[in-house]
């Protein structure tokens, strides 16, 4: 899991958002994806 921050941006919003590294495939997703297939489960 890597917490990916955004402290400044020129015209948009600041703040931080979690990804889900997948090792198998060398890529990061959404944490947030996975925490929803895990609680509809």
């Amino acid at each position: 899991i890597a917490d990916i921050i955004v402290a400044k941006h020129r015209n948009g919003r600041t703040g931080g958002i979690k990804l889900y590294f997948q090792e198998r495939f060398v890529k990061f997703e959404n944490l947030e994806i996975y925490q929803q297939d895990s609680v509809s489960a």
